[in-house]
């Protein structure tokens, strides 16, 4: 395999879902964190809480990087109740700029996403999507902005 010339970057997350079980195993390439956002419970007045979100580094190196990656290579998983929501991204999303080069961020993007997991998956992908939209407003991307989302039913 050839190695990637310099600034280009390929990053790679890897899922495998078994059937009936409650966790999903996963493998990443140097791809993004992986956001969790987990069942909103209940207050005691009865009020939904927002959910709490779980930023996981997915960790690996990049494709490309080595002739050999399985060393680098490393499997994990993570543990699913009904409801629990994932948030998979591009960097295009965080590094996403406004006009006067203030970037979107981790921060926003995880808060975007705990105020509109209690959507269905779709709905809140779409939300967030445009929530950095309205960020960059005018603002010119450089790099795409990819979103997937998985809920555990």
């Amino acid at each position: 395999m050839r190695k990637i010339q310099e600034q280009k970057f390929v990053s790679l997350l890897l899922f495998m879902y078994e059937e009936g079980a409650d966790r999903l195993r996963y493998s990443s390439c140097g791809h993004e964190h992986i956001l969790v956002a987990r069942t909103a419970k209940k207050s005691l007045d009865g009020k939904v809480d927002l959910p709490d979100v779980e930023v996981l580094k997915a960790g690996g190196i990049i494709m490309g990087m080595v002739e050999e990656i399985t060393p680098f290579l490393e499997e994990k998983e993570i543990c699913l109740n009904g409801g629990d929501k994932i948030l998979l991204y591009t960097d295009g999303a965080t590094e996403a700029r406004k006009p006067a080069g203030q970037m979107y961020g981790m921060r926003r993007l995880v808060e975007s996403f705990r105020k509109g997991a209690s959507f269905p998956i779709k709905e809140t992908v779409y939300n967030i999507f445009e929530d950095v939209k309205r960020f960059i407003s005018e603002g010119h991307q450089y790099d795409d902005i990819t979103m997937v989302g998985i809920e555990r039913e």
